[in-house]
């Protein structure tokens, strides 16, 4: 799962970004999202926005 935050998370949580460009942007704190969640360039995923307490 990942989090869609504007703050940064604990190491190694993977998190999800809205970049510059209008893109998803997958990002790890302190490590590599790519090695992580084992993904390529390009792929394509799916991402599901859950509201809740603190958001």
């Amino acid at each position: 799962m990942l989090n869609f935050r504007c703050k940064q998370s604990p190491n190694d949580n993977p998190d999800a970004l809205a970049g510059s460009h209008g893109w998803v942007e997958i990002a790890v704190n302190g490590g590599n999202a790519r090695d992580r969640l084992r993904l390529d360039y390009g792929v394509k995923v799916e991402v599901k926005l859950e509201c809740g307490a603190g958001v």
